[in-house]
């Protein structure tokens, strides 16, 4: 019986041990813009894959702690990205404000996956603007998919990391302002729940064995009682049978 249950013990260990693992969401600020000039050890500035000229008044704001693009006269099609270095993979997360001040003609926030695919995040385009104020905009990366403010809204190839361009587009006829901020990149990663330590589990260990040992203790005192019960019953069978006929109650009667 003790080796069995030892072999219980082993087979449960490692399944309690795994229970205690769970992937988290971990949340940090990847920049505020709070320095006087850009981090470049986070942040590239880029053109669109298109090619289009970049946005002459662009560029991080140290007064407003943010990074500011604006274009007050029509100059044709303009673009600007910040481009971050980290690259999303499945199970990532990407949080940023936008300060949409004013905009007319084309003009919108653009964000770009890879070289794949471009999606439109507020603004004007077509004579149809977004309210003029602060927005936050969440993009996540599941397992096969890209949602965008919990709308999903394309698959895309999550075996793989991903660059994201994120920034603002002047079309042919556009003006405007918009501002950014507060970047937050969730990541997954395993955590322990209080993982136990070597010593720990020893004692659980030797904690369950103990009780098995209770237990087995508690089966042998029943079966004693069982043993001690059935004697007794045999006693009063066997007293009864030596009984003179006459004494014996016929209970059919």
């Amino acid at each position: 019986m003790r080796k069995q249950s030892k072999i219980v013990l082993t087979l449960i260990l490692p399944i309690l041990l795994i229970s205690l693992i769970s992937a988290v969401q971990v949340c940090e600020v990847y920049d505020d813009f709070s320095s006087d000039t850009l981090d470049t050890s986070k942040w590239e500035i880029r053109k669109d894959y298109e090619g289009q000229p970049f946005i002459a008044d662009s560029g991080l704001d140290a007064d407003l702690e943010n990074f500011h693009t604006r274009q007050d006269s029509i100059l044709g099609d303009h673009r600007t990205y910040l481009v971050p270095k980290y690259k999303f993979k499945a199970g990532d997360m990407l949080e940023y404000d936008i300060n949409f001040i004013y905009a007319e003609g084309n003009s919108v926030n653009m964000f770009l996956v890879d070289n794949q695919y471009r999606f439109g995040l507020g603004g004007c385009w077509d004579g149809v603007c977004r309210p003029f104020e602060k927005y936050h905009n969440k993009i996540e990366f599941g397992e096969g998919q890209i949602t965008f403010n919990e709308v999903t809204t394309h698959t895309i190839n999550n075996n793989v990391e991903h660059e994201v361009y994120i920034g603002t587009v002047f079309g042919h006829n556009g003006i405007g302002h918009m501002d950014y901020d507060n970047f937050i990149i969730c990541t997954e990663q395993e955590e322990s729940e209080e993982p136990p330590q070597p010593n720990e589990l020893e004692l659980r260990v030797a904690e369950l064995e103990q009780k098995v040992e209770e237990l087995e203790e508690q089966n042998v005192e029943l079966e004693n009682r069982t043993s001690w019960l059935e004697s007794i019953v045999d006693k009063i069978v066997t007293f009864i049978e030596n009984l003179p006929k006459g004494l014996i109650k016929n209970w059919g009667n």
